[in-house]
């Protein structure tokens, strides 16, 4: 930081402005340091009012995205929940069509995002998909069907299927994806 200027803020109640979606930030400390690569002309002493752009990769979730690369068959589809086979391919763990009526294809661990080719496929298990779907209701919670695709049916008591929640619809073609590790059989 030699070739920058560093301005140091502390204050008992620092003021955040927020970008439009982001509904609240969390601040760990009242204090705000800044490495500037030149000397700013609009931040002056009167008016200590800063503005921080933050990136990130999407604002919803637990703040990480992940997509593993997977080997499948030509069955599995963009949108399509699936399990690990137990199988390793080319240094590719072996995914396939998840289904709510047989736990052998139970948990499901994401679903299917992007296929490059016929039998390899890009995994999400975590954070919003690309769009890959239609329909959707936005607020919805999906889970894994008893046929390709996600579902809002949780299935009847009695039924002897399997419950496992995928995420929620954040539009109707976007669903965040957060994979539930718990399934259960509905009785």
């Amino acid at each position: 930081m030699s070739d920058c200027n560093t301005l140091e803020l502390v204050d008992a109640s620092p003021s955040l402005s927020l970008a439009d979606g982001v509904e609240s930030v969390s601040l760990a400390s009242t204090t705000v340091t800044l490495a500037l690569d030149q000397t700013p002309e609009n931040i002056s002493l009167e008016q200590p009012t800063i503005t921080l752009e933050l990136a990130a990769e999407h604002s919803v979730g637990s703040g990480v995205d992940q997509l593993f690369d997977a080997a499948c068959s030509a069955s599995e589809a963009v949108g399509d929940p699936v399990y690990h086979t137990g199988s390793v391919s080319g240094g590719l763990a072996v995914v396939a069509l998840s289904d709510r009526t047989d736990p052998a294809k139970l948990p499901a661990v994401g679903i299917v995002e992007v296929k490059p080719t016929s039998t390899t496929c890009k995994v999400r298990n975590d954070g919003p998909t690309t769009s890959i779907y239609t329909g959707l209701t936005p607020g919805s919670h999906y889970f894994v069907s008893d046929a390709a695709g996600v579902s809002t049916v949780i299935p009847a008591s009695g039924t002897g299927e399997f419950v496992q929640h995928l995420g929620t619809a954040l539009t109707s073609t976007e669903l965040l994806v957060k994979v539930g590790q718990r399934w259960r059989r509905s009785n």
